[in-house]
């Protein structure tokens, strides 16, 4: 008796269960969405920094020449730009 209560009870509440479990998978995807946004827009500016700074030192040392360094950073900046714009669609 108590077994055909329990199994009446999750078949009149299909669409309960359904919608719960629909409801879970989507907040974990967004979960996840959010961390990985949140990570990289923490990290991305330490980054671009970094990557300057070592194009720089590169400059310094002599392992890289006035045009191949303007050029460097030209091409960076204007990727980092882009790159910008396009994060920018997803906040």
């Amino acid at each position: 008796m108590i077994a055909n209560n329990l199994l009446g009870f999750f078949k009149t509440n299909n669409l309960v269960w359904g919608t719960l479990v629909i409801a879970l998978i989507l907040l974990s995807i967004l979960a996840i969405v959010f961390l990985i946004g949140w990570k990289v827009n923490r990290t991305y500016p330490q980054s671009v920094e970094g990557l300057f700074r070592e194009l720089k030192e590169r400059y310094d040392r002599g392992e890289i020449s006035k045009k191949e360094y303007e050029d460097i950073k030209r091409d960076t900046f204007e990727s980092v730009f882009q790159l910008k714009n396009y994060l920018k669609l997803f906040k």
